[in-house]
């Protein structure tokens, strides 16, 4: 786990007044079957565990924890369907709670288990006796399943050494071949029904089944980057469920992703 901080710290006093103002199914990965618990399960908070490459201060205090959601929320009555099990991790406020602060460091790809990890030791003790710290990493991202790899360490190899910059007639059609062979490989490796599910519009879904998993009737955010777009995404959905947000170098929702 690679942690940063400096980033985010430039937005720490923001954050501060705004937040204290504002009032068993199955995984689909390729054909692979996990038992998993059924979405609406309730999440089972233990202890995180620090991996060889992670500081164990960062992780004291906090408790980690996986969410079952459907692989397609609009098939989610399905049995039928595949479960996506979203990580989390949460840090308990340190006084009188006023609801849970769900972050998103952006990307898209960023870890939120990462991000909250660095975030705890650097947000204002006014924001953390108030507020459960807590951090996801959308579907497909880092310690989410089914993790979305299409390639394999070979196939980065090849592309490191590749000269993707020739903008030439030649070089246009050799990176436009590539891409289609890195879409193939996606295809391949993890199915069309889970690559057609891993967009923003599921992961608003899944921000709302974490809001409502954290027993929180309203959702207090904190977006960066590409964050911002999943917030403002959010808030265009479920108005009824925002208590608060703070969108930090917001995307364009008009501009197109593409």
């Amino acid at each position: 786990m690679t942690l940063k901080s400096g980033a985010l710290r430039s937005a720490v006093p923001l954050i501060c007044v705004l937040l204290l103002v504002a009032g068993c199914s199955k995984v689909v990965a390729g054909r692979a079957l996990i038992s998993v618990p059924r979405p609406g399960s309730p999440v089972e908070w233990a202890p995180c565990q620090a991996g060889p490459s992670e500081q164990p201060r960062l992780l004291a205090g906090a408790e980690c924890g996986m969410l079952s959601v459907p692989v397609d929320w609009d098939s989610a009555g399905n049995p039928e369907s595949g479960v996506a099990q979203i990580a989390m991790i949460r840090y308990p406020a340190s006084g009188e709670k006023i609801g849970s602060l769900v972050i998103n460091p952006g990307g898209p790809g960023e870890s939120g288990v990462q991000a909250a990890a660095s975030m705890a030791t650097t947000l204002p003790d006014t924001v953390r006796e108030r507020f459960d710290l807590v951090g996801f990493d959308p579907r497909g991202v880092a310690n989410s399943t089914p993790a979305l790899w299409c390639n394999s360490d070979a196939d980065n190899d090849r592309l490191r050494a590749d000269n993707v910059v020739d903008y030439t007639p030649e070089g246009v059609a050799h990176i436009e071949n590539e891409t289609k062979e890195f879409v193939q490989r996606c295809v391949d490796k993890m199915g069309k029904e889970f690559l057609a599910n891993v967009g923003t519009a599921s992961v608003v879904r899944d921000l709302d089944a974490i809001r409502a998993a954290l027993g929180d009737d309203k959702l207090t955010y904190l977006g960066y980057s590409y964050g911002t777009r999943i917030g403002a995404s959010y808030a265009e959905t479920y108005p009824e469920h925002v208590r608060a947000m703070i969108l930090d170098g917001a995307v364009d929702p008009n501009a197109d992703p593409v």
